[in-house]
């Protein structure tokens, strides 16, 4: 990724009245929007008039002339005076004028490309990395301004210039695309940061050559563990040859299959009352077999779905019998291989005997595997600390939430909560350097996991300190399971090459009880038994229990 470059920001200052004029700006308005300070004040132009038109919900906030004292941070896009567009971070606030009904907007704008990023760089794990330059898909991150942090290498053929996915690394949409396009894009991530748990859509992409196609572009927020948006990752999927398909679907079910065929997309036609099936030859080369050696009938379609999948699949399949809508199925299905293949398919009912019984169905397969390979990897990220393998702190918590909402339900069994810290670890990081101290994290993470039962979880809370969780495990056996772990960090040291690191770890313990409001309540007791296994000497185990609910 290329250095950061230097914070471009402004700050205005407005009276929210009659043409909004401008009381004070910043000589570095310039450098943000192209004009200077005299054009500014004189209202030449308005800056009100370069807020992107998409972007007058945000205009609104700003210029309501509320004569309460408010404040805030927004995002908006600015038309620089080259004619392109600028995605923007501002912090507004208002307060009324000294005299008068008016009231005054202070704003400071900053260019979002300049700005520290909210998100991480993403591309730091070697498999994602992997991934991302070998898929098919559109694959993006980026920060809660707007800028990628992330890409995949398929999206360099629609980005312009660009070789590498490296050079979208700081850009934006309205870097990379034509306007158009950047303006139909960042609708979705509007619908992201105002809090969609995905935002959805089939879009239109202009490939550096000028040939226009579709996506099906899905976009989902990244929290941080205060639950807060920090940015979002998108996967977008080529349906060109599909769209195009449809397009033509009311034209007659030849053109269909004609079209399906030159996209390398797999349509049947399913005789209900048989069970007989016609397929494109693409299907069954998807699943391994030539189009002369598959048995084509609904029997084998059922006889091999994954189990997991199969009531759900089956069921939906029963209500596309009795529906005139279309219907869609997500299911594996077994390869020739024996390895299982992800396919979407999408039917639907075209013919009916005078009884409203169904006759005839046609539709298309799709293989989406790698899709569903992708989504699984990022899934991954958000669940599992990336250096151990354990649990993230987020899903560590969501645990503990779980557990004591079964207590709160009465439920009586007792669940544990350890809190273990590796000793003097900054000692050992700078003594040996931080691969080796990754490597006693990864170590210390595998002898714990050694030990866990299938009910358990472990989880990396923050640098060198650990959390684990156990279901009915009452605080005599929690504690001769902490005493357990700590001997055998203390008697199994790393061993890397000729080096061997002897390290141990203090272990704090405590119950979740019924009366703990929330996970915070038992994770501050865990965490002063902690403090006082370190304070007393380290490589020791204490706890502390809640006081008994005298209520």
């Amino acid at each position: 990724m290329s250095a950061q470059s230097t914070l471009i920001e402004a700050h205005i200052q407005l009276l929210l009245q009659e043409d909004l004029p401008v009381l004070s700006v910043s000589e570095s308005i310039q450098p943000l929007l192209g004009y200077d300070q005299q054009q500014i004040l004189s209202g030449r132009p308005r800056l009100q008039d370069r807020i992107h038109p998409d972007d007058r919900d945000i205009a609104e906030i700003l210029f309501a002339p509320v004569r309460e004292k408010s404040a805030g941070a927004i995002n908006m896009r600015v038309r620089h005076a080259d004619g392109r567009i600028r995605c923007i971070r501002g912090e507004y606030s208002k307060q009324p004028a000294e005299a008068g009904d008016a009231v005054l907007l202070d704003l400071r704008l900053q260019d979002a490309k300049s700005l520290a990023r909210t998100l991480s760089d993403v591309m730091a794990s070697p498999n994602l990395r992997a991934m991302m330059k070998n898929t098919d898909d559109y694959i993006y991150f980026k920060d809660r301004n707007h800028v990628f942090t992330g890409a995949s290498q398929t999206l360099v053929s629609l980005c312009s210039p660009a070789e590498s996915w490296t050079d979208l690394l700081g850009q934006t949409d309205y870097d990379l695309f034509p306007e158009e396009f950047a303006d139909i894009y960042y609708r979705l991530e509007k619908q992201v940061y105002a809090g969609s748990p995905v935002a959805q859509a089939i879009q239109e992409t202009l490939t550096k050559d000028g040939r226009r196609g579709w996506v099906d572009n899905r976009k989902y927020p990244i929290h941080d563990e205060a639950g807060e948006i920090i940015g979002l990752y998108g996967i977008a999927r080529d349906i060109t040859e599909l769209k195009q398909a449809e397009m033509h679907l009311f034209e007659s079910e030849e053109r269909l299959r004609l079209a399906l065929g030159a996209a390398h997309q797999g349509w049947f036609d399913l005789d209900v009352r048989t069970g007989a099936v016609t397929l494109a030859p693409e299907y069954p080369r998807l699943l391994g077999y030539d189009a002369g050696e598959f048995d084509s009938n609904l029997q084998n379609w059922v006889d091999n779905l994954h189990p997991d999948d199969r009531s759900a699949v089956l069921a939906s399949y029963q209500t596309m019998l009795t529906s005139d809508q279309t219907t869609n199925l997500v299911y594996r299905r077994r390869h020739r291989n024996g390895d299982w293949v992800w396919i979407e398919s999408v039917g639907k009912i075209i013919e009916r005997d005078p009884g409203g019984a169904a006759l005839r169905a046609i539709g298309i397969h799709m293989d989406i595997t790698e899709r569903k390979k992708a989504e699984d990897e990022l899934r991954k990220m958000a669940t599992t600390d990336f250096l151990t393998g354990l649990a993230s702190r987020r899903s560590f918590i969501s645990r503990l939430d779980d557990e004591l909402a079964r207590l709160h339900r009465a439920i009586d069994s007792p669940v544990s909560v350890l809190m273990i810290d590796v000793d003097k670890f900054k000692q050992i990081n700078d003594r040996y350097g931080h691969s080796i101290g990754d490597a006693v994290l990864r170590h210390f993470a595998e002898l714990v996991s050694e030990n866990l039962r299938q009910t358990d979880m472990a989880g990396r809370l923050g640098g060198e300190e650990f959390g684990i969780v156990l279901p009915g495990a009452d605080v005599d056996s929690a504690m001769h399971y902490a005493e357990r772990l700590r001997q055998r960090v203390a008697n199994l040291p790393l061993v890397k090459g000729d080096t061997c690191i002897a390290f141990t770890v203090s272990i704090g313990v405590t119950q979740l009880v019924a009366s703990d409001a929330n996970p915070d309540a038992a994770l501050a007791r865990v965490d002063i038994a902690l403090y006082r296994a370190k304070e007393f000497g380290r490589n020791r185990v204490e706890v502390v229990l809640a006081e008994p609910n005298t209520a």
